[in-house]
């Protein structure tokens, strides 16, 4: 059981350090077509300002910078495996809950921000293009493992 605490703990870890970063939280964000943060966030040279350490960076690509932190966030999140006995453990069973319930809120998250990506793809720069192509390949790795997830 304290195998399963330290990956649940981890996971917690790795959003406070996502929500240090980009300031939200993406598990509670709107998400949508019309109104959708990662849906209407852009791409172009913008004034990201990042929270950890007060640091202001002017270097643009806010929403190709926002989903590699995603995707770390995600990866934290599947590290924890548990099969169909440990769930009679109610301590695990709980945080298997509300891990799978995180899950689906970040991978909807993830989804707006790929089709955003997507639909600004033809409009980047070449060097933002490859950013964009490599974060899209890293979807669809985060989509196959996160169809196995238990």
């Amino acid at each position: 059981m304290s195998q399963h605490v330290r990956r649940y703990g981890k996971y917690i870890s790795e959003k406070i350090y996502t929500y240090r970063l980009c300031a939200f939280d993406f598990c509670k964000v709107k998400r949508g077509r019309e109104d959708g943060l990662l849906r209407t966030m852009n791409t172009d040279k913008v004034v990201a300002v990042y929270a950890l350490e007060n640091y202001i960076q002017n270097d643009g690509d806010l929403l190709l910078k926002t989903l590699p932190i995603l995707q770390n966030q995600i990866d934290a999140l599947l590290e924890f495996q548990v099969t169909s006995a440990e769930l009679n453990n109610g301590v695990i069973n709980c945080s298997f809950i509300l891990l799978f319930r995180d899950l689906i809120r970040l991978f909807a998250c993830y989804n707006d921000g790929i089709i955003n990506l997507l639909e600004k793809y033809f409009d980047m720069h070449k060097k933002q293009c490859r950013e964009a192509l490599d974060a899209y390949k890293s979807f669809l790795v985060c989509f196959i493992i996160s169809r196995k997830f238990p």
